[in-house]
Parts: C-alpha cells; sequence; structure tokens
C-alpha cells in the first residue's frame, strides 16, 4: 500500500475547511476547560488534555499538537493505550516534544473552539477526517493542520512518526527521505471496526443499487468531463465498506442527488483494494489503489471532486447523510465554490438566494 504522508503535509487545506465549514451548523456549545471521564485514555498513564487545553498549551510551549481520536468501544485503541502509548519511551518522547489531546467521535455534547468556530468533538474529529478510530491528527502548535495518521500505530511505526513531526523534520524532507521507507502504515483492524463511526449501518448484500447512478470507470468518466466541461465525482469505496454500500443504497438512490449527479457530474468508482486496474491519471498509470490514496482517500468512503480537466477540487471524507450530501452537490455542481464559502453558500440557499 503507498503511503502519501509527505503529501499530506503539503495540502488538503481546503478541503478541511470546506469540511469543518460544513459541520458549523449546528448549535454551538459551552466550551470545555477540562477532560471528561475517560477510563480508556487512563491505561497509558499519558497525561492527556482536552483538545482545548492542548492547543491552548501548545500557543505557549510551541509544541505540536497530537491529538488521539477514539471511541470507547474501540478495542484498536484500548489496544494502542495498553502496548503502544504505555511505552516509557513514548511517553517521553510525547512529553518532550507534544501537547496531547483526545477526541472522542461519538461526543456530541462538549465542544471546543477551533478557527473562530465551536465545534462538538464528534463534528471536529470528523473535520479532521477521522472516517475510523483510533485515528490520529497533527497540527502546527498555532493550530494549522499538518497530517492525519489512521488506525493502531505499534511503537515501532509510532516513533519515526513522532521524531519526523515533534523536531520538524518535515519541513526540509518527506517522510521516506526521512525513513528511508514508503511512510507510516496502519495495522488493519476489523473492517467493521476500522471504518465504524457511532452507529452501525444497515447490511446490505450489493456495492450499488439498481435504483442509483450509472457508474463508469474512472477514465470513461474523466474523458466524457473532457468533451462535456463536468465535474467529476470519483465514489473511493471498499467491497468490505458496509458505510459504503448504505450510502449507495440510502444516499445516491434519492431522487434529488440523481438530478444533482446528472445535471453537474460525470460519476466513477474507485475500488481501493483494487491494485490490479489501471487508469491514465496525469500522464502516469496508477492502479486503482494507488489512485484512490493519491486523491487523498485515507478511508472509505471517500468522495472527490475533480474538474473537467482533472485539476483536484476538494474532497469528502465519511459518510455524508441525504441532507448533507445534497448540499455539497450543489455547492460543488454549481460551481459556488468559486465565489463564495460553503457557510455563505448555506446562509445565501436558506435566505432563498441560492442557485
Amino acid at each position: 500500500m503507498k503511503s502519501l504522508f509527505s503529501q499530506h503535509l503539503r495540502g488538503g487545506a481546503w478541503g478541511l475547511c470546506l469540511l469543518l465549514a460544513m459541520l458549523a451548523g449546528a448549535p454551538a456549545l459551552a466550551q470545555e476547560s477540562a477532560r471528561p471521564m475517560d477510563p480508556q485514555g487512563a491505561i497509558s498513564g499519558v497525561p492527556w488534555l482536552s483538545f482545548s487545553e492542548a492547543l491552548a498549551a501548545a500557543e505557549k510551549s510551541g509544541k505540536v499538537v497530537l491529538v488521539d481520536v477514539y471511541a470507547d468501544w474501540c478495542g484498536w485503541c484500548r489496544k494502542m493505550q495498553e502496548e503502544t502509548y504505555s511505552d516509557a519511551e513514548v511517553k517521553a518522547y510525547l512529553a518532550e516534544h507534544f501537547e496531547v489531546a483526545r477526541l472522542n467521535t461519538e461526543e456530541a455534547e462538549i465542544s471546543h473552539a477551533y478557527l473562530d468556530t465551536t465545534f462538538t468533538e464528534q463534528r471536529l474529529a470528523a473535520g479532521f477526517g477521522a472516517t475510523g478510530t483510533p485515528t490520529l491528527v497533527f497540527l502546527e502548535s498555532d493550530g494549522s493542520y499538518l497530517t492525519t495518521v489512521p488506525g493502531f500505530q505499534a511503537k515501532e511505526a509510532f516513533m519515526p512518526i513522532l521524531e519526523f513531526l515533534g523536531t520538524r523534520v518535515y519541513k526540509e524532507q518527506s517522510f521516506q527521505e526521512f525513513t528511508g521507507e514508503a511512510g507510516p502504515t496502519s495495522e488493519a483492524p476489523p473492517a467493521a471496526e476500522a471504518q465504524a463511526p457511532a452507529e452501525q449501518p444497515k447490511q446490505y448484500e450489493t456495492n450499488t443499487s439498481p435504483d442509483g447512478p450509472v457508474w463508469q470507470t474512472f477514465t470513461e468518466a474523466m474523458t466524457k468531463a473532457q468533451a462535456n466541461g463536468k465535474i467529476v465525482l470519483v465514489d473511493i469505496y471498499a467491497p468490505w465498506c458496509g458505510w459504503c454500500r448504505k450510502m449507495q443504497h440510502e444516499v445516491y438512490t434519492q431522487d434529488n442527488i440523481k438530478q444533482h449527479l446528472g445535471d453537474y457530474f460525470e460519476v466513477a468508482r474507485l475500488n481501493i483494494d483494487d491494485d490490479e486496474t489501471m487508469h491514465a491519471f496525469r500522464d502516469t498509470t496508477l492502479s486503482e489503489m494507488i489512485l484512490s490514496y493519491s486523491l487523498g482517500a485515507e478511508g472509505t468512503p471517500t468522495t472527490v471532486f475533480l474538474g473537467a480537466d482533472g485539476t483536484y477540487i476538494t474532497r469528502l471524507p465519511g459518510y455524508a447523510n441525504t441532507e448533507q450530501f445534497d448540499k455539497v452537490l450543489r455547492f460543488i455542481g454549481t460551481e459556488a465554490y468559486k465565489e463564495q464559502s460553503f457557510q455563505e453558500f448555506q446562509e445565501a440557499a436558506a435566505a432563498g438566494e441560492s442557485r
């Protein structure tokens, strides 16, 4: 599996801001001042801070912020607390180079201020692209986004990541140059746990629905887009991904969604597990697996939007319900993103002024 760790450090900020803006619609709650009870986090003995506390501490110390995104039920999160964070060398290195925080991907009440907006822990975790647990998010001391590393990390894999980011070697060289390897990889948890948000999706037997759109190959979609000027929507999935199937059967089958897809998009799917099927993209031939990671997919489902000429617009990680997806499709499809922020677009739509 190809890693694009160094690439994550150099891009993706617009997509992150778009996603966070999309998630900012919930009523703001009071910002917390201390971490709630977290028996799982106490296992390692690491002095975890709240997200707000870690950002405030980093502003004073100048350290990088490590955010451990977890769920109470997540066995791999507990395993990382027991085996990785509990290691004396790991704890010493974290104490010297990082401010450390945890975000509960299911916490819908506790909120934090970030980018001049208040988000619940659940929405903040989603905004950082956490489509499964555990997920590690790294931020600079000023709160700017560095990268996301999905999945369980054993000490042997974790220490090079901490050294690369904690000493800020990333400013001078890629992770591959730093380690002489391809980049950090995650030990794959069982599929249901690796990808599961707060609830388990309904089980569907097929990866697509006959009532949904007619999916093309990536090559077919790009060829048609070059001819008709439409935007390309790429659905990145895995055959075993329950949330991919849920989105195919419950979201892509809705009339309003199909209408937007027909009006504005050429649609394609990429199988993130397929390392044999090849496509040409930007003068390079890539397998569907490598192409998926090259487009920034860190989990499934991930929706990627490309211009008719193949230029990258943004990506939407994770499952989106019909209401959320409708807004995203209109925002991207009408090219409103070229003129206004997603928040402005939503406000205009609410006022009856959207396109």
